[in-house]
């Protein structure tokens, strides 16, 4: 037979588990959404043209 004490534990496991799986696709979401927003910053970014590089420097 069952006892409530043995259905709490399940139950506080399975909604621990659950939880833990929402906490990483969240946390997976924010990360993409920063990646995502962090693209266009490079655009922002200036490239130096024209640098003259040295070929022969022995």
């Amino acid at each position: 037979m069952i006892t409530a004490s043995l259905l709490e534990l399940i139950d506080t496991t399975i909604v621990t588990k659950q939880t833990y799986l929402l906490t990483y696709t969240d946390a997976y979401w924010v990360a993409g959404l920063i990646m995502l927003c962090s693209v266009p910053l490079l655009y922002l970014l200036k490239f130096k043209k024209n640098t003259h590089v040295p070929t022969d420097v022995h």
